[in-house]
């Protein structure tokens, strides 16, 4: 039997688990880079924006833009056509719901909501349920129903 993501059994396929929480854990570094870099340019466009308003304009900006700009490029990214934001493109992960179908933009967004509701209060401590769960699933990934698989073992 061969083991896709259109297979009512490819939740119980170890194979697509082999590896998973560390290249999570280098994606998430990757996706932290470039959101670095995507806050970056918003915090250039903000100091032109306040030399032009006498700094009306930054304060808020910047405390609205740190945790936006994450929450928009996880959503469109797991939420989109690859499935998988671009640090996870990189380490071949990608999103699925339970079933094995695309999340989609809501439950993406549900579970970056979900993220920043339970690992920044936590200081990620709850990141640990992870390292006790054989598929390697963290509690935004249960809660929110996405089930994180490598990428070339699902097609």
């Amino acid at each position: 039997m061969e083991l896709t993501t259109t297979s009512p059994y490819f939740y119980f396929s170890p194979d697509l688990f082999k590896g998973i929480l560390l290249r999570r854990i280098c994606a998430a570094l990757m996706d932290l880079l470039i959101v670095c870099i995507l806050i970056g340019t918003v915090f250039l466009f903000c100091i032109v924006t306040a030399i032009l308003t006498f700094g009306a304009f930054l304060i808020p900006a910047l405390l609205l833009s740190l945790p936006v700009i994450d929450i928009i490029y996880t959503t469109l990214t797991i939420g989109g056509h690859s499935q998988a934001t671009w640090g996870q493109q990189l380490f071949d992960i990608k999103a699925v719901d339970l079933e094995g179908n695309p999340p989609g933009h809501l439950r993406a967004f549900l579970f970056i909501a979900l993220y920043y509701a339970f690992i920044v209060p936590t200081s990620h401590l709850l990141q640990l349920v992870a390292l006790m769960n054989d598929r390697r699933r963290t509690v935004p990934d249960f809660l929110s129903g996405i089930v994180f698989i490598r990428g070339s073992q699902s097609s």
